[in-house]
């Protein structure tokens, strides 16, 4: 287990399927709190290439350990949903991107009805690199102990 002291979890969400695609509830936290993202500005998915994580930004991240994955839009309105890329999903069948083998992709093996912990560590809600990691159930349980989630919302 990783020093919880120096994380913050701004929210855990639900995995929701809307018409064929994954949505998910973005914490407050993450835009009003902080502003690691933005409301009206996409949201830019990456893979993590040092710690193969999936870590989400408001930025373009450049540096080589990012690999990008893909964007989608964050609507400025009541909804603070945003669409997950299918890329991530281990029932993926397209291609992957110039980025990204779809090998690589398989080995994120999201589940489309899972949590995820929308969690970053001091200095990450900083700077031009300001982003938040997006651990899976399975991740999340790795890292942290349970009672890190005190007082934490969830969405669903």
């Amino acid at each position: 287990m990783v020093d919880d002291s120096f994380w913050t979890v701004a929210g855990v969400s639900k995995l929701l399927d809307y018409e064929g695609s994954t949505k998910v509830t973005v914490p407050n936290r993450l835009f009003e709190d902080q502003s690691i993202l933005t409301k009206g500005r996409d949201i830019q998915w990456y893979i993590n290439g040092v710690t193969d994580t999936v870590v989400v930004s408001r930025n373009d991240l450049t540096d080589d350990e990012y690999v990008f994955v893909g964007s989608t839009s964050f609507a400025d309105n009541d909804n603070s949903r945003t669409t997950v890329p299918a890329k991530l999903f281990k029932d993926y069948e397209g291609r992957g991107s110039h980025n990204v083998k779809p090998e690589k992709l398989k080995s994120m093996d999201w589940e489309r009805n899972g949590w995820i912990y929308f969690i970053y560590h001091s200095g990450m809600d900083e700077g031009q690199k300001q982003s938040c990691y997006a651990f899976r159930q399975s991740e999340f349980d790795q890292r942290f102990s349970d009672d890190v989630l005190d007082g934490v919302p969830r969405f669903s």
